[in-house]
């Protein structure tokens, strides 16, 4: 049996999302099992040298939009040859459409991070979403199986789509439990200049619209009339930072940092070193972001969105808010009154329940169950 992944990731540069961490999740875990594979993705950098593995860009730039990476597919799916025995496993269901259009004798499954038309639709506008639809209905009716990576998005799908309830099944993501380990808080803190006294309240993503980072830049001010010493790190970049920055300096001047993107050490010291993390979100899969934190002793502060009630299913590791800057600051400032040492605990125990390596194991018996029908 051989894997081949496909996803617009580059092994061995750096770039937030969940999707990008799902895929180098598994590439590790590939790389620790007997099982051969290939990522077919893209090089932002081809100064940055090769990984130790079997690398196929489709694209190489520095930008990549779908529609490139979806042209760059096309000319793989032209030129490599992928046997019976192959499983291609793709992270969006128009990612497969390439292969579906060359008729490789490869099964096919695809992952399903979360509502793709939707944020399609919402960045890009209506024709693109269009477009997007027409990929994915086509693609899906010729994949071999798919997973979903909650129950919201498996429940989307099969109501859009009736016949994936016969070829899909749920594989909750976890994560790498080793590499989010609590880090010394204290050493964190003094390296990004965190007063002792300072309340850090955390944002960690895309800045695009349905991340509702506004909301968050909205509730500062009411939570700093409970804690008036708190203030609001952003990490991450997007269309939408020129806007929020603008809405900081209305409603929070000098006391919102945009620290732009940061490489994952990075993140893990500023999610250890902050007193809450925060997520606003008006969709989303996972997010595996609130695992992380947790993971690190950091409590959450999020939205009703995928697997967050999963994740926290109680008050214990943080609050899940409503969507309006009043009751989210209220929950926010509720959980920067709770001591560190009190809620800590907690959150790492809650997020050692979640691990990649049960992700893992479920999705190589789906692939060993197709590499079965292949035979």
């Amino acid at each position: 049996m051989q894997v081949a992944i496909i996803a617009p990731v580059d092994p061995l540069v750096e770039r937030p999302g969940g999707t990008r961490t799902y895929v180098m999740n598994l590439v590790r875990s590939l790389t620790a099992s007997d099982i051969d594979f290939s990522l077919v993705g893209v090089d932002f950098d081809r100064s940055d040298g090769a990984p130790s593995f079997d690398f196929v860009p489709a694209v190489v730039s520095s930008k990549v939009s779908s529609m490139r990476f979806l042209r760059g597919l096309m000319k793989v799916a032209k030129t490599k040859t992928f046997h019976e025995d192959t499983i291609i496993h793709a992270q969006r269901p128009d990612h497969l459409f390439p292969f579906l259009f060359r008729e490789h004798p490869a099964k096919k499954i695809c992952t399903l991070h979360g509502q793709m038309s939707r944020s399609v639709r919402e960045r890009r506008g209506v024709f693109y979403g269009y477009s997007y639809d027409r990929l994915e209905s086509y693609s899906l009716k010729k994949v071999d199986h798919v997973i979903a990576v909650d129950k919201t998005t498996l429940d989307q799908f099969v109501s859009n789509y009736p016949f994936l309830s016969k070829i899909s099944t749920l594989v909750p993501v976890g994560i790498d439990l080793e590499s989010w380990k609590p880090r010394d808080r204290s050493s964190s803190r003094q390296k990004f200049g965190f007063e002792e006294q300072k309340k850090v309240v955390l944002y960690v993503g895309r800045l695009e619209r349905e991340k509702r980072v506004d909301l968050l830049i909205e509730s500062l001010p009411s939570i700093r009339k409970t804690m008036e010493n708190s203030t609001l790190v952003i990490v991450g970049d997007g269309t939408q930072r020129k806007e929020l920055e603008a809405l900081a300096n209305s409603v929070a001047p000098r006391q919102v940092q945009f620290m732009g993107f940061q490489p994952t050490e990075a993140v893990r010291e500023l999610m250890d070193a902050a007193d809450v993390f925060c997520l606003a979100s008006d969709f989303e899969s996972g997010p595996l972001v609130v695992l992380e934190s947790l993971a690190l002793g950091t409590p959450v502060v999020a939205t009703d969105v995928g697997r967050v009630r999963e994740f926290m299913p109680d008050s214990s590791t943080g609050r899940v808010a409503p969507r309006n800057s009043e009751a989210f600051a209220e929950a926010v400032a509720d959980v920067l009154q709770i001591e560190r040492q009190e809620i800590s605990p907690k959150c790492i125990e809650r997020a050692g329940m979640f691990s990649f390596q049960n992700t893992f194991k479920e999705t190589v018996r789906l692939y060993e169950d197709l590499s079965r029908m292949s035979k």
